[in-house]
């Protein structure tokens, strides 16, 4: 876990204020670290970039003495003799030569080697000295270039086949300890996360604050950590969730994490992020008439947007036209324009009553609209429930009616599920005086 985007952590177990042991993994990250090393790069550059964050550059520059005697130790078990050698050149040992450095004399001795009687005028003289001395042309120097060149590539080439052979990426099985730097693997181990999949059940599970349930690891810590993760999610085969990490006041409404779920059927999601196929989207419902929506949910959006009712209200109205287009999408596998009299009372009288599968459709406890876990409904509803969700169901289609998007409205018709409670006018008497007076 490191600033720079590669591989894992280098500090990881392998670095230490007093000493540095032989890694017990060799990660990218470290091979990241020698090619830098390599080229050049200053130490505390590197250690920047890769070193831990809480030791100084020390432990950096011994972790590279480390890794260059065990990549050397490594390459001559592999029996790659090559390697062995040129993995410790240290850097300068193969210099890039600068061609404009060329070893040619000055005008002046040439003039004294080629015409030492003044015969050529000045421009003849320079002409001869650019034919014989092309600008950054030094056959010496060239030769030389060239050869370090080659070595340089034979160098790169030779670390590369030891990455490609020894590099370990992380996976959920591994230890903390190994992949973070050590006062994080530390803390991790502590609060009983022994693998990286422990840290990754804890981020899901817990969210933006679950650095709160690992003592003395901060905000900042958890940002590395998530960081890492990030990072390497294609080795890990795992994606962190934008929401596991903004708090949910700062949640937008178009964030979620939800996978596309275009490849396969039809799921339960909200109606903001639910994905239809053009088979089911409305277009062609069997109960349209011409309006001017193109779809189902366009339709349920603009009778949404023409409401003028307080937001408890809208969010009531939301989620029974919800419920009723994931029904008619899931369990019916016809689009909302579709349905007719008999799916309606169906809906009614027997889904609504006891959802099911469960699995699908009831949540289990409260969950944000943009989780995966979200589901519409929370239990069976009651019969006062269900009579609400068939007179806002009845006013919504009454509307697409009304605006030419269906035909008939397919909830006509059927009966009052609970009817309202009524005032006993002949059981309630009034007393003829005020209470109080005498």
């Amino acid at each position: 876990m490191t600033r720079e985007k590669t591989g894992s952590a280098v500090g990881s177990g392998a670095v230490s204020k007093a000493r540095v042991a032989l890694p017990t993994l060799l990660t990218r990250q470290h091979f990241a670290l020698y090619r830098g090393y390599l080229d050049g790069v200053a130490e505390v550059q590197l250690h920047a970039s890769y070193g831990d964050s809480s030791a100084d550059v020390r432990t950096t520059r011994r972790l590279i003495a480390v890794l260059r005697d065990t990549l050397s130790v490594l390459a001559r078990r592999a029996h790659d003799v090559e390697a062995a050698r040129l993995l410790r050149l240290r850097p300068g040992s193969i210099p890039q030569f600068d061609t404009s450095a060329a070893s040619a004399p000055s005008l002046e001795a040439f003039r004294e080697r080629v015409d030492p009687d003044g015969v050529f005028t000045e421009a003849e003289l320079l002409a001869l000295f650019e034919d014989e001395y092309p600008e950054g042309a030094s056959p010496s120097v060239d030769r030389r270039a060239a050869r370090n060149a080659r070595l340089r590539r034979r160098q790169a080439d030779a670390l590369a086949r030891m990455e490609a052979n020894l590099a370990h990426d992380p996976h959920p099985d591994h230890p903390v300890d190994g992949w973070f730097e050590p006062p994080v693997a530390q803390r991790l181990a502590a609060a009983e996360l022994s693998t990286i999949g422990d840290v990754i059940a804890l981020v899901e599970a817990k969210r933006h604050r679950w650095y709160t349930h690992v003592p003395r690891l901060g905000p900042k810590g958890a940002q590395r950590v998530v960081d890492w993760l990030r990072l390497n999610a294609q080795a890990l085969s795992h994606t962190i969730s934008p929401l596991a990490v903004i708090p949910r006041r700062q949640w937008p409404d178009s964030l979620s994490d939800r996978a596309d779920a275009r490849s396969g059927a039809v799921t339960v999601a909200p109606l903001e992020a639910l994905y239809v196929p053009a088979s089911l989207d409305g277009s062609k419902g069997t109960n349209r008439a011409t309006g001017s929506f193109p779809t189902d949910s366009a339709a349920i959006h603009a009778w949404l947007a023409a409401r003028s009712a307080s937001e408890h209200t809208m969010r009531a109205y939301r989620r029974e036209a919800e419920r009723l287009l994931l029904w008619a999408l899931v369990e019916k596998q016809k689009p909302l324009s579709s349905l007719d009299t008999s799916d309606c009372s169906e809906y009614l009288a027997s889904f609504l009553a006891d959802p099911q599968p469960a699995a699908r459709w009831i949540a289990s406890g409260r969950v944000e609209r943009q989780l995966a876990g979200w589901r519409p409904f929370v239990g069976p509803l009651s019969d006062r429930s269900r009579e609400t969700a068939r007179s806002i169901l009845l006013a919504l289609c009454e509307w697409l009616v009304q605006t030419g998007y269906l035909a008939s409205n397919p909830f006509s018709g059927i009966d009052r599920i609970a009817a309202p409670p009524r005032f006993e006018a002949r059981r309630r008497t009034l007393d003829p005086q005020p209470r109080g007076r005498r």
